[in-house]
């Protein structure tokens, strides 16, 4: 019998789970997950973590509670770490206490990890403090939805402080009436805060007896959030936060370069993730190639990407390690370097320059006559294999994965002025398909190499940026170098 988790992911966006439940999701063997959280984070998880959508919305209930949590015990009797990983804090109108009530029962162990409630950070993110000095002293947390009628709101009319009202969209009619027949007045701010944290995010203001319908005039969606109080007429946002008249920096690239470049720029957004496709051909050729490991004196790796992949497969067909003994490690740059010595190897060879010419020049200066077995992506610099070629150093050329993408969502959000980042060749390719055929016009691009840049070109576009060192660390050191000169 295993443990569950009871996690809070917070109210949408990735980045505000906490610390331990992110930790735990990475660890867990099976997750059971809600419609309402990231989808990014699932990303979190092991590759073998079994992930079962259980996504509850009001009107869309996949499941009922009492099939979740069968779920839930089934798969707590057959896996170690069961994350039950669920939008907000599990215990604020979140059917936690249901479950933790039936896993009690059950003698199943179990741990509540707390998430950001949406009822403070919705507000939060709109501008609205849910309190403030001689404005609001307390706040009250009220679900906006019931199966029945039971709950009657005149009884909160004569609460002081900020009313907030969770799943209360299409009850808004029903509430504003209440609380202004139970005494409250009907001119009293209120708004209404629709889809927070995500590129949809609105906020509307009005007054307690109008905001319904306003609700219905502006076809608010869900999720949304309703706060009822003086506080509501308030909009704590600072221009610079909420980018108005400002350039945003949008990346594409995979989710750990992204993680890299935005430890220096925090205020940079992932435009796509470019995910990993092993190609079939290039899986085949590479177990071929390990069955003959000891044909080749070196092998070298373009990214860390190939570098997880590569080992990747070879434990999962439990490749003798022992046989890489006479091999040696050549890599493009200190982030391969870095997942290669995860992988317990520490590089042998790495040019001082970060580009598949400086690596097959050096290769051209070590190799000599050994063979080298060359790990890369679909897309890639071929200057290298005329390199190695010339310098006759024997060689093969090993397509294992292709990055793709798909941003179509995403390109309604560009702007002109914004900044986008390109960290690869493919991540090219990825945005003007998804843009059908043509590159974003009025705004500027960045890229992590000349390589990059050249794809590009191709497009129709200069890049504003070439980053010298061709990382993401390198890449931003470059753009907060012409930041503040604009901002002066």
């Amino acid at each position: 019998m295993g443990k569950v988790y009871l996690v809070g992911a917070g109210p949408g966006d990735r980045e505000l789970i906490t610390v331990k439940g992110l930790n735990i999701l990475k660890a867990a063997d099976a997750v059971l997950y809600d419609s309402l959280i990231d989808p990014l984070l699932l990303e979190e998880t092991r590759p073998d973590c079994e992930r079962i959508g259980v996504g509850k919305r009001m009107g869309l209930h996949s499941c009922t509670q009492e099939e979740i949590v069968d779920m839930l015990l089934k798969a707590a009797s057959c896996h170690e770490i069961v994350v039950r990983v669920k939008g907000g804090d599990p215990f604020v109108f979140g059917r936690g206490g249901e479950e933790a009530l039936a896993l009690q029962a059950a003698g199943i162990p179990f741990e509540v990890v707390p998430g950001v409630t949406s009822a403070v950070a919705v507000p939060a993110q709109a501008g609205i403090p849910v309190t403030h000095r001689e404005e609001a002293r307390s706040f009250h947390v009220i679900t906006g939805y019931t199966k029945d009628e039971a709950l009657h709101y005149e009884q909160f009319a004569g609460l002081e402080g900020t009313l907030i009202f969770l799943m209360g969209r299409s009850n808004a009619g029903r509430i504003t009436a209440e609380l202004i027949a139970g005494g409250m007045d009907p001119e009293v701010p209120a708004a209404v805060i629709e889809k927070a944290f995500s590129p949809d995010q609105r906020t509307l203001r009005s007054s307690l007896g109008k905001i319904a319908s306003l609700i219905l005039e502006e076809n608010v969606g869900s999720p949304a959030v309703i706060v009822v109080g003086k506080t509501a007429a308030y909009d704590l946002r600072s221009e610079a936060g909420c980018g108005s008249g400002t350039s945003r920096i949008l990346v594409v690239g995979t989710k750990a370069f992204y993680e890299r470049f935005r430890r220096q720029i925090p205020d940079a957004e992932l435009l796509l993730e470019m995910k990993l496709r092993v190609s079939e051909p290039g899986k085949t050729q590479l177990i071929e190639a390990l069955g003959r490991i000891e044909q080749y004196g070196w092998v070298s790796f373009s990214s860390q990407n190939a570098v997880r992949l590569f080992f990747g497969i070879a434990n999962a067909i439990r490749f003798d390690r022992r046989r890489l003994a006479s091999v040696g490690f050549a890599v493009i740059g200190q982030a391969t370097a870095d997942a290669l010595l995860e992988q317990g190897y520490h590089a042998d060879l790495m040019p001082e320059t970060f580009t598949g010419p400086a690596m097959a020049a050096k290769l051209a200066e070590r190799a000599g006559r050994e063979r080298v077995l060359v790990i890369r992506a679909e897309e890639g610099n071929e200057e290298m294999f005329r390199i190695l070629e010339e310098a006759g150093v024997p060689h093969e050329r090993l397509v294992l994965y292709r990055a793709e993408g798909d941003c179509a969502s995403g390109l309604g959000e560009i702007r002109p002025g914004d900044r986008i980042v390109l960290a690869s060749a493919s991540g090219v390719r990825a945005l003007c398909e998804s843009a059908g055929g043509a590159l974003p016009v009025r705004v500027r691009y960045a890229c992590i190499g000349g390589y990059t840049a050249k794809q590009l070109t191709k497009y129709g576009h200069q890049p504003e940026i070439t980053a010298t060192e061709h990382t993401a660390e390198g890449l931003a050191r470059m753009l907060r170098g012409i930041l503040p000169s604009e901002e002066d």
